[in-house]
């Protein structure tokens, strides 16, 4: 929606159908109020979350295409940890020696990798594109859980991973244009 809003795009029937099947499909995963008495405020957190991620991603659009993305994700890195470093417990600052290299692992490849990619990719795809695809994290997420700790889906995440995927291959499909009638054809 912000997209159509602040940067003029598109917005049809087709994409807004398959943003609602894909979230949907989102709140059939995370099942909002099945949980821990602070549902609400996770909700909101996400909501915000997911507010902030779509004005990233707008302000990233409109960058320069001369600006390298490894220096959009630096700043935005940069930023974040400026930001977040008051709200730090020291005490928890101490891990043990072998999950330091699981810190690296996630700070280099799903930070680092990931941030450049997806700012490289931000670019060249259509709002929308980027939040269908959005979608597809909790999809990876339960995946991740069963592949690592075997955690069953229940029947409602299932159907809603099946949601998702269908929003978005249903909705990441290029339409082909209405072929023009054969009798405008001859007569032209």
């Amino acid at each position: 929606l912000l997209g159509r809003l602040l940067l003029g795009e598109a917005l049809t029937a087709r994409k807004l159908a398959a943003v609602a099947v894909a979230f949907a499909g989102m709140l059939l995963i995370v099942q909002p109020g099945q949980g821990a008495d602070d549902g609400l405020l996770g909700i909101l957190l996400a909501l915000g979350a997911a507010m902030l991620y779509a004005v990233v991603t707008l302000i990233s659009k409109q960058l320069p295409k001369t600006l390298a993305p490894t220096h959009i994700a630096s700043v935005q890195t940069l930023t974040g940890v400026l930001l977040l470093w008051p709200l730090l417990d020291n005490a928890s600052l101490w891990v043990a020696g072998s999950h330091w290299g699981y810190l690296a692992t996630l700070g280099l490849v799903h930070t680092t990798l990931m941030y450049i990619i997806m700012y490289a990719a931000f670019r060249q795809l259509p709002t929308h594109w980027i939040g269908l695809l959005g979608f597809s994290y909790p999809v990876v997420a339960l995946l991740v859980d069963y592949l690592a700790y075997g955690h069953l889906l229940d029947g409602w995440q299932l159907l809603g991973v099946l949601l998702i995927v269908a929003a978005n291959v249903w909705g990441l499909q290029r339409v082909p244009a209405v072929a023009a009638p054969q009798a405008a054809k001859a007569g032209a």
